[in-house]
């Protein structure tokens, strides 16, 4: 079953197919047509002609029509209708032993639905998967190969100012950097430039660039987000072990940074036997029953003791 930042892209060029089209010349797709408008998703869903009875299903096909469809038709509703030129989309975390299977059904399920050229596209933040695309896929036939985009293709985006020019992108380029060493940073930039956009691009954004990091930094970043962008995280996501622990420990280590620094302000230093049992207390309860006793208390030992 595809993962929460598997679907997190596809949401994403469905939303934005601008930055479909931008990756695209990125990896030299020779697309010939460039104005957005004349782009809509198509049917995603093959037939499997090895007769098995199989159904293929691409993660996003779009293709340019000279007269283009309503921007809500059905995707289904375009089968059979001639298109410029189309391309598929395939949003890759692993090294998938089928893929040069399914990418020539895709190709040639879109060349007989809309008799036009196409090409197919495989983004992954993943270097290894890059490396497989470049160098396994079609081994001996390399001219089958997809194009790809990967980290090393795209910048990351550490600049506050350069964020906010198109937020859209910002999450994209920040989600394929979920495994390199600016992963946090360029998380925590994509966030804060998506806010004040229309809910649904606001959601799409931050869902993205959250369920691309590894779990330690998911909670670093859960624990630094306002509580205004705990209401936009999907419910998938609010939900999980790793963000409800991260608001938990975000809400603990707060506690516990307050409560040492009034014991401070009150010369109530404790020792480090004591000190030690104030860092080992996970209970948020807890910290805060000692937090307020701290106003009142003479000494750490009767701190201690308020239960």
């Amino acid at each position: 079953m595809p993962s929460q930042f598997h679907q997190g892209f596809i949401s994403l060029f469905r939303l934005r197919i601008d930055l479909v089209l931008r990756l695209a010349t990125l990896a030299r797709v020779p697309l010939a047509e460039t104005d957005v408008t004349k782009w809509r998703e198509v049917s995603n869903e093959f037939n499997d002609p090895g007769g098995r009875g199989a159904v293929f299903h691409s993660d996003f096909v779009l293709a340019a029509f000279d007269r283009p469809p309503p921007p809500d038709a059905p995707p289904e509703s375009l089968i059979g209708l001639p298109a410029l030129e189309a391309l598929f989309v395939e949003s890759q975390f692993r090294k998938d032993p089928r893929k040069p299977r399914a990418t020539l059904v895709y190709r040639a399920g879109v060349r007989c639905r809309h008799d036009c050229p196409n090409w197919g596209l495989l983004v992954s933040p993943d270097l290894g998967v890059i490396e497989w695309a470049d160098t396994r896929m079609f081994e001996r036939e390399p001219e089958l190969r997809l194009r790809r985009i990967g980290p090393d293709d795209v910048d990351v985006i550490l600049d506050p100012a350069v964020a906010q020019i198109d937020p859209g992108w910002t999450a994209l380029t920040a989600a394929l950097h979920a495994r390199g060493p600016h992963a946090l940073e360029a998380a925590r930039l994509a966030i804060r430039a998506a806010r004040g956009l229309p809910l649904e691009q606001r959601q799409c954004y931050t869902t993205l660039v959250i369920e691309g990091l590894e779990n330690d930094d998911m909670t670093e970043l859960i624990q630094q987000l306002p509580a205004d962008d705990h209401d936009i995280i999907p419910e998938f996501v609010r939900t999980s072990g790793v963000f409800n622990w991260g608001i938990r420990e975000g809400l603990e280590q707060g506690r516990r940074a307050d409560l040492m620094l009034l014991l401070h302000e009150r010369q109530l230093d404790p020792t480090e036997e004591q000190r030690a049992t104030i860092e080992a207390c996970t209970n948020p309860e807890r910290l805060q029953r000692w937090l307020l006793a701290a106003l009142r208390v003479h000494s750490v030992a009767e701190l201690l003791a308020t239960e």
